[in-house]
């Protein structure tokens, strides 16, 4: 779970909008230090805090962070922030209310950073 490449994981948290049907816009991979206990026989093990955006409707904002919340690699989401946009559209009929996601999601790693 943990010798995924950095380029693998970010398709892979792209890949999630695929699924919920919003585009997923990665801001930023941040690495963070880990203090380590030295040990030859384990590599090292890295963390990267990616700081993620979409936009949509709140329900599948929520399909989205469930979906977060389970990648198949050693992650967490840190933080998650809701804010309600307002929604260009100006046919009434389909106003539905828009809302942009902010995420952090840490990612443990043994690839090379």
């Amino acid at each position: 779970l943990t010798k995924t490449e950095v380029l693998g994981i970010a398709d892979m948290i792209e890949g999630v909008g695929k699924s919920t049907g919003v585009k997923i816009k990665i801001n930023g991979a941040e690495p963070e230090s880990i203090q380590q206990q030295p040990n030859a026989k384990t590599q090292a093990l890295h963390a990267i805090n990616f700081i993620v955006e979409t936009e949509g409707t709140f329900t599948r904002l929520m399909h989205t962070v469930a979906l977060f919340e389970n990648l198949p690699i050693l992650s967490s989401v840190q933080s998650l922030e809701f804010e309600r946009v307002q929604n260009s559209d100006s046919s009434a009929k389909n106003k539905k209310a828009l809302w942009r996601l902010n995420a952090r999601i840490k990612v443990m790693t043994t690839a090379e950073i």
